[in-house]
């Protein structure tokens, strides 16, 4: 019984840290790379 709580609250630990590193993750992409020009980035993605 005390295993199963064990690994249980380990699984949750787990998960939340997952979703904690999507969300910084996340967030990340509306962080602006000094010297890249948004616009030329822009250009460049969507001839692909």
């Amino acid at each position: 019984m005390v295993d199963a709580l064990s690994q249980t609250k380990d699984l949750k630990n787990r998960i939340l840290f997952t979703i904690i590193i999507l969300s910084i993750y996340r967030l990340g992409t509306f962080i602006p790379i000094p010297g890249i020009d948004p616009q030329s980035l822009q250009e460049l993605m969507s001839s692909n």
